[in-house]
């Protein structure tokens, strides 16, 4: 008999921003391209419990720019 490699299950979210800010968005832009280089393990605040967990992003991040604000979608996983 084999035991389970991970026993805890791993957690995945895909959070959605439809109106953030022009410095908000360049702000998480040089943060994925420049601090995780896309594939990276961060510390993530989940803003509405304020639990702190380890976090990988699981596909690119969709963004577009409507009027002055980004719609900006992330998805991840806990790590």
């Amino acid at each position: 008999a084999t035991r389970p490699r991970y026993t805890r299950l791993q957690m995945g979210h895909t959070w959605v921003w439809p109106l953030m800010s022009e410095a908000d968005y360049a702000t998480l832009k040089n943060f994925i391209l420049n601090t995780i280089c896309y594939a990276g393990i961060f510390v993530w605040t989940d803003p509405v419990t304020g639990a702190t967990s380890n976090q990988r992003l699981t596909a690119r991040p969709d963004a577009y720019q409507d009027n002055l604000y980004w719609h900006v979608t992330l998805s991840m996983r806990e790590v």
